[in-house]
């Protein structure tokens, strides 16, 4: 395994001073943060999941809060943003170590503000998985081209 010491004096001088919210431990002169990094990561074809919409609508209210149809429908193809929306939930499921029918995917619910980036809202059991897991902080980045989307989920445990 390769060792790059200088990314992580760069990581710890540039970052763990702006995060007082964690905890620090002294090692070999450096402050390093005393935490793990969760990652989910998920991908689906547009196709399929236009496909899976048209055949079933009533998924929709399955799946989906309302605010995230909303600023779906707010575009003139909502595929795109919708399948996004449906990796992201189920890269959180994957992050918190859970399978498809654990969790509810309504549970999980992506908002964006305008001009800000996408958030993740834990509810019901998903809130509940998180908290057992001490699950302090969730990002998401979701994106899509014209035939797929995707998005990764990490999250910072305190050890």
């Amino acid at each position: 395994m390769t060792s790059f010491p200088f990314l992580r004096v760069l990581f710890t001088s540039l970052w763990l001073p702006k995060r007082k919210d964690y905890r620090y431990f002294l090692n070999e002169g450096r402050f390093e943060l005393a935490v793990r990094v969760l990652c989910g990561t998920d991908i689906i074809e547009l196709s399929r999941m236009g496909a899976v919409l048209e055949r079933r609508p009533r998924l929709l209210e399955r799946l989906f809060d309302p605010t995230e149809t909303r600023y779906a429908r707010a575009h003139a193809d909502p595929t795109p943003y919708l399948a996004a929306r449906f990796c992201a939930k189920e890269a959180v499921m994957k992050l918190l170590g859970r399978g498809i029918g654990s969790i509810n995917f309504r549970d999980i619910v992506v908002v964006r503000e305008p001009m800000q980036r996408p958030k993740i809202e834990l509810t019901g059991s998903a809130a509940r998985l998180a908290v057992e897991l001490g699950l302090k902080d969730l990002d998401v980045s979701l994106s899509h081209s014209e035939t797929m989307a995707m998005a990764m989920v990490v999250g910072i445990i305190e050890d």
